[in-house]
């Protein structure tokens, strides 16, 4: 290849990565990023029109209230709730957090609901999606998803699960700070848990 079609090779190339950074500047430099709101454990939060992942999936009308949280071993987990974990789902912790849910809706929308698999469990450095089973199974809900009867309330524990290869002990585990996390945008939705 002679010098003149390396050359040419390389300015094309510069000038696609250019255009490209051009670009991506150009659709997010006018994103908001989202405000960050932080309630304190027993507050009573509604969702109002924020969401996490998917603006369609709303919750508007529910609310959330933080009761409490617990951290146990796996042989404590199954001896607290007497259920059988199978080996493949073994887990070495898991958190519990109970919350108060709330349809505070006066008529029934058949298009809203709640999704506790969008009810993250968040730190400085992860965040920790529930374990569908488990919190189905302990709640003898109908689903991971649901909805409420028009003013009404329902208390829910959210079961979170971690192995010790991320954390060496349950001390860890007890002293990381957590937050529930219910919405992402345009309200980053933070409920305290301790």
């Amino acid at each position: 290849m002679n010098r003149v079609v390396k050359i040419a090779l390389i300015l094309i190339g510069i000038l696609g990565i250019t255009c490209y950074g051009i670009r991506v500047w150009k659709i997010n430099k006018n994103v908001d990023l989202p405000k960050i709101q932080i309630y304190e454990k027993g507050e009573k939060v509604p969702y109002e029109k924020d969401f996490i992942g998917n603006s369609a999936y709303s919750c508007e009308g529910y609310s959330i209230q933080v009761l409490d949280r617990q951290v146990f071993t796996g042989e404590e987990f199954k001896e607290k709730y007497d259920v059988e974990v199978p080996q493949e789902r073994h887990y070495d912790f898991y958190y519990t957090v109970d919350v108060k849910i709330y349809n505070d809706n006066v008529t029934l929308d058949e298009e809203e609901g709640i999704s506790l698999w969008n009810i993250y469990l968040k730190s400085k450095n992860d965040f920790i999606i529930p374990e569908a089973t488990m919190t189905v199974q302990i709640n003898s809900l109908p689903g991971i998803s649901f909805s409420l009867r028009p003013e009404s309330d329902m208390d829910v524990t959210i079961i979170y699960t971690m192995n010790d290869i991320y954390y060496e002990d349950i001390n860890e585990v007890k002293n990381t700070k957590y937050r529930l996390m219910i919405t992402e945008y345009p309200v980053m939705k933070l409920l305290e848990i301790e």
